[in-house]
């Protein structure tokens, strides 16, 4: 008992010794030490809570000068001017972060004869470790900008040194520092807890001692930066007699900078006074005492937030004032009276769908729409889809500059961001980047010259469209980030982080329908919200707020989700019955169809393969215990049976238990979701496909006029023939257009509102002239000039489709499908695609009414005739069928022989608008 008592004496006593060593180890260690963290080398805690997160590098394999492989201190394992450490600094609590520091550290790592080799040969994070705890008091500095408001995070490389004098990241490459940035904000993006959005957060770069260096060689490069400060370096380079600090400012790629200098040092100040003399006003520059060269940093960082002049050891030298109107720049041009701002836009498909949109709902257009009274919106020759940099700069000098307009609507640009292929096999990432710098440079300076307002919208991103690579993402981001930092600029339209808020460099669902444009409804609308929001001064009075989603009724959800038929009926497998339940709003008033179907076929198979495997091994247990009855002691048959009863047992229960199992493994491997579908209202084409029947002599209803009997009529020959240059094909397919339309009456209105020559109406002629900026003249429908102009459209469009489809077509089917054009452009462009020959037309047109169109005759739209009677699929496709094989007929007989001609623009009235006589 005596033995017992002691040992319970001594066990109570380890384990009390063991409870408080453990709690003063963990008060220590969360004090200060070294903590672990998957993807980082060592996450090392300072007393403070700032964090160092530390990590070896694989930007490596850049080609460096001789002069750095040649040195035989230099690690032989990393091949490039930054070595492969890293480190990411956060301050205590980080969550959220809101600005970003790239931190070039100077000349350390030296060895104890001062010869410039660096001292550690092969380089470790524990380097970077060091530098965090002792020479640069990171942990003090992130914890200050907290203190001052900034929740930052920084990005440290360790900088190889040739020279006492010289970083070799001095010869720092864009290529080089892209890959360092985007590898250090991805590491960021695993830490647990971080929100981080780089294109949200403010660039700061900063450079002490030689590192300043590497700041003059990241602004050669042309790269941004919101702030750029400079602690203790404004040395003159012995090498080139460089003085570092007034190169960098005069770089302008920054808005502002901030230069702190020991003033009794002579060798970090030589370049003040030239700096000083620069005179910017974005430049501010402070002189300390009583500091040390490392403590200038420290106690500096946030002055260019907080103001505290060096926690009071500095003074203002040159202070930065915010300028006015910009260096080199003309004032802006003021408006006259009643005068309207002439605004040009300038980009690339993203812009052109922005005016040209089918439906009206282009931002450009809605621009013009909302702001008719003071802006005239131009974009007719400045947007094209699939051009870049070379017609952005075409565009300005051409269409734009010295043309008297107010305000430049430019495009950042996305189309040529990707590698190019260079001739000795290798791949050139940064030449579309440098090119759109240059160009977008020249753009930006002569417009500013010429007191022109400029307004950058900013690309969005595109992963998931076909052309997307992730150099040209990255490139995308560095552009972007380039053209909002340029001080230039008068405002910059962040469309990126408005449409990717998951930062995966694709267009959040919803809003696009190519992963490319912003197409769909909600999409169109977001460039424009955000231009009248920070540009044309908030949501006018005059717009309409857009109308809440209306809810999908039980019908309307029965008649687009069909409950399946399966080929094998499972008992037990009863489908959904599509009701309103399976429709979802989302924030934006999208409306989602959840298909439930697979989820419930695949848990009936489940359920009833449970009942067949229990049903098996139930009489598999009968046949073992039959087994075990009959076996009459016989060791062998007795051990069969057992052995067949514990299989039928062990299958009973794990098919019965598999449903728990798995969903304590992972609740989503038994989760069956519902498909969801976006659903997209369809749009009437009525627009295009209306069916209006020809002119039949018997429709007219008011208007007056007179129709004509003889086909030869030259009435109006004056006026199709000066649209011949338009059209490409002879202008007397045009004549039999118009004798098929309206028997050359030029007044004639039918009973559906079709008028004119053409018979269209000003919807139509809107949408199908606005590419030409012709949509004034849609209000005089009856005068022959402005029918010819929207038949002259009509039929070029028609034109340009037969020759990408149909080439080699015969003379009969070009007339047949130019005449389809007119009348029902989808239905013969569905046609086209199937068979260039116009005898097959009229049954594919049926099947497209029937079914593409989704005719039914309760669509009074879709089947409403001229007369106001509704028609068959059949009775539409045979009116289109007849009336194009009428115009074949008549364009013959007029001699047409060919259906090819040159396009002059200079003569062609849609083009050259001085020549529209009327």
């Amino acid at each position: 008992m005596q033995k017992t008592k002691k040992y319970l004496f001594f066990l109570s006593s380890i384990f009390i010794l063991s409870i408080f060593f453990n709690l003063n180890i963990k008060e220590t260690l969360a004090a200060e030490g070294f903590q672990t963290l998957n993807g980082f080398q060592e996450v090392y805690e300072a007393s403070n809570g700032s964090k160092i997160y530390t990590y070896m590098s694989a930007c490596t394999g850049i080609v460096e000068p001789p002069s750095l492989t040649n040195n035989p201190t230099r690690d032989p394992k990393t091949a490039s001017h930054l070595q492969a450490p890293r480190a990411i600094i956060l301050p205590a609590g980080a969550s959220t972060i809101t600005d970003t520091f790239v931190y070039f550290h100077g000349v350390v790592f030296i060895d104890s004869e001062q010869t410039g080799k660096e001292k550690v040969a092969t380089p470790t994070t524990n380097d970077l470790i060091n530098l965090f705890k002792s020479q640069y008091f990171f942990d003090r500095e992130i914890a200050t900008l907290k203190t001052a408001g900034k929740q930052a995070v920084m990005f440290v490389p360790r900088l190889y040194q040739t020279t006492l004098q010289v970083n070799s990241a001095s010869k720092l490459t864009a290529n080089e520092f892209n890959c360092f940035y985007q590898e250090a904000q991805q590491k960021l993006a695993t830490i647990p807890g971080i929100s981080y959005n780089p294109a949200q957060t403010n660039l700061t770069v900063a450079g002490h001692s030689a590192g300043v260096n590497t700041v003059r060689f990241y602004s050669d490069k042309g790269l941004q930066a919101n702030n750029i400060l400079l602690f203790d370096g404004c040395y003159i380079s012995s090498a080139d007699s460089i003085s570092w600090c007034p190169t960098i400012v005069s770089k302008n790629t920054a808005n502002n900078y901030f230069i702190y200098y020991d003033k009794n040092s002579a060798s970090t100040s030589k370049g003040i006074p030239a700096t000083s003399n620069l005179n910017s006003s974005k430049t501010k520059i402070v002189a300390t005492t009583g500091l040390g060269h490392f403590e200038v940093a420290t106690n500096c960082i946030a002055d260019y937030t907080d103001n505290k002049l060096c926690n009071g050891k500095g003074t203002v030298v040159t202070a930065s004032t915010p300028p006015t109107t910009p260096a080199n720049t003309a004032p802006s041009k003021p408006l006259a009276p009643g005068q309207k701002v002439k605004v040009a836009a300038i980009g690339s498909s993203s812009f052109w769908q922005g005016c040209f949109d089918s439906y009206g709902k282009g931002f450009i257009q809605e621009l013009q729409k909302t702001l008719t009274n003071t802006h005239i919106f131009y974009c007719k020759d400045t947007t094209e889809s699939g051009k870049g940099y070379t017609f952005f700069l075409n565009s300005w000098r051409t269409y734009v500059k010295g043309k008297g307009y107010n305000e430049l609507l430019l495009y950042a640009g996305l189309n040529g961001l990707g590698c190019v292929k260079k001739t000795d096999g290798s791949f050139d990432c940064e030449d579309g980047l440098n090119k759109y710098k240059q160009n977008l440079d020249i753009i930006i300076s002569e417009a500013k010259n010429e007191g022109i307002k400029i307004i950058i919208v900013g690309a969005q991103p595109f992963k998931g469209y076909s052309s997307w690579t992730e150099p040209a993402g990255n490139n995308i981001i560095t552009n972007n980030q380039r053209l909002k930092n340029d001080p230039r600029i008068d405002a910059y339209i962040d469309v990126y982080s408005v449409v990717d808020k998951n930062n995966d460099k694709a267009i959040d669902d919803g809003l696009s329908s190519d992963h490319l444009h912003l197409n769909t409804p909600t999409g169109k609308k977001i460039v424009y919200d955000l231009l009248m929001q920070q540009v044309y001064s908030g949501t006018p009075t005059n717009v309409t707020p857009t109308a809440t989603t209306k809810p999908l009724t039980d019908s309307e959800v029965a008649n687009l989700i069909k409950q399946p038929t399966p080929e094998i009926n499972i008992p037990g497998l009863n489908f959904s019955e599509p009701n309103a339940s399976l429709v979802t709003t989302d924030a934006s008033g999208n409306q989602w169809l959840s298909i439930p179907y697979l989820g419930e076929y695949i848990a009936a198979v489940y359920k009833y393969g449970i009942i067949i495997i229990s049903v098996i091994a139930v009489f598999s247990i009968i046949i073992s215990g039959v087994m075990l009855i009959g076996s009459g002691g016989n060791s062998d048959i007795v051990s069969q049976a057992k052995k067949r009863m514990m299989m039928s047992v062990i299958g009973i229960v794990v098919s019965t238990t598999s449903y728990t199992l798995l969903y304590v493994i992972n609740p989503d491997l038994v989760n069956f979701r519902d498909l969801k579908i976006l659903y997209v209202k369809g749009e009437d084409l009525a627009t295009y496909d209306s069916g209006q029947r020809p002119y039949d002599g018997g429709l007219q209803t008011d208007g007056g006029g007179i129709a004509s009997k003889d086909l030869k009529d030259p009435k109006h020959d004056s006026v199709f023939q000066k649209y011949e240059s338009c059209i490409g094909v002879d202008w007397q397919v045009l004549k039999a257009i118009a004798f098929t339309e309206s028997r050359y009456n030029e007044s004639v209105v039918n009973k559906l509102g079709f008028t004119g020559l053409f018979q269209t109406k000003t919807e139509y002629c809107e949408s199908v002239v606005k590419k030409y900026g012709l949509e004034k003249y849609c209000n005089n429908l009856k005068n022959p000039e402005v029918s010819t102009i929207v038949g002259s459209a009509f039929l070029k469009s028609s034109v340009d489709r037969i020759n990408s489809i149909c080439p080699n077509a015969s003379i009969e089917s070009k007339i047949y499908f130019m005449y389809l054009g007119h009348h029902s452009p989808a239905a013969g462009y569905k046609a086209m695609k199937k068979s260039c020959n116009y005898l097959d037309a009229k049954p594919i047109m049926i099947d497209y009414w029937n079914n593409d169109h989704i005719c039914k005759p309760s669509n009074t739209k879709c089947y409403a005739d001229s007369s106001g009677n509704p028609r068959t699929a059949t009775a539409i496709a045979t009116e289109a069928d007849n009336g194009a094989k009428g115009v074949i007929k008549r364009a013959l007989q007029l001699g047409v022989t060919n259906t090819s001609s040159s396009i002059d623009k200079n003569t062609c009235p849609l083009y050259n608008h001085s020549l529209i006589t009327f």
